[in-house]
């Protein structure tokens, strides 16, 4: 008789383990790579690049309560490459044959041309600004400016689940039901 009530408790403490398991195996943080590790795994995933720069109180921000949110990291490590990218980088880039160098004339600051490339056609060009890629790395749209978890989770399913395709935003906004409840508004 003990032995089935031992047998049972090591049943609901596995049950038990193996529920709390799944937020310890969670990643905390968005896994960051470069332009030149996704560039073989070109038609895998989709592409996120957050464009900053080191002086950027909001990109810190942004990074704080928007990136470091456990269910938008976990969302966003599933269903994008993210690139990190510094839009002030003095580096020379190569990405799909072509190099992309540091422009001096950009803006008064300077900026990569690479990040000006990412940030085409939008009026608004700050930072932080977030480039979304398809799977062939086609830039979709970038978006500027800090957005905090409750927006982002909404840009980041409009992006990953491809309604930009069929959809118009304000559509989807009324539509969408967060995954998560009780996101908190980070500001």
């Amino acid at each position: 008789m003990s032995r089935k009530i031992y047998m049972c408790l090591a049943i609901v403490g596995c049950m038990i383990l193996s529920s709390s398991c799944d937020s310890l195996f969670v990643p905390k943080k968005v896994k960051w790579t470069t332009f030149a590790k996704i560039e073989p795994l070109k038609g895998k995933k989709m592409v996120m690049v957050e464009l900053y720069t080191p002086w950027c109180g909001w990109c810190k921000r942004m990074e704080r309560n928007t990136f470091d949110e456990p269910n938008i990291a976990k969302f966003i490590n599933k269903n994008f490459h993210s690139i990190k990218f510094n839009a002030e980088s003095r580096d020379v880039l190569t990405f799909l044959d072509k190099s992309y160098s540091f422009d001096t004339k950009a803006t008064s600051r300077g900026r990569h041309e690479l990040a000006s490339m990412l940030m085409v056609g939008n009026k608004k060009q700050g930072y932080p600004t977030i480039a979304f890629l398809d799977e062939n790395y086609n830039l979709i749209q970038a978006i500027p400016g800090y957005k905090n978890a409750q927006e982002f989770e909404i840009i980041m399913h409009f992006f990953a689940e491809k309604h930009y395709e069929t959809k118009d935003w304000n559509e989807f906004v009324k539509q969408f039901k967060s995954d998560k409840e009780g996101m908190s508004p980070t500001t």
